[in-house]
């Protein structure tokens, strides 16, 4: 039997990171350093940090600034 090869394409998503840190009023500033991105948000509150989680975003809360660590998330900032 042969084995076709199947050609894949990259059918991932493009998650809009930003829509879990609130209504944009909620977004001070973003800055983004390689693989990490910091937002700092007016309140936590408005913050889904479950989301955050399930797409496997590591986070570190320091005031209210929120140090998010994500290639995916880092790459689609500019």
């Amino acid at each position: 039997k042969r084995i076709k090869k199947l050609k894949t394409t990259d059918n991932k998503k493009e998650v809009k990171y930003l829509e879990y840190f609130g209504k944009p009023e909620n977004i001070v500033s973003v800055s983004k350093n390689l693989t990490r991105v910091t937002v700092e948000v007016v309140d936590l509150e408005q913050v889904n940090f479950e989301k955050l989680r399930e797409l496997n975003i590591g986070v570190l809360i320091v005031g209210n600034t929120i140090k998010c660590s994500s290639e995916e998330f880092a790459s689609q900032v500019e």
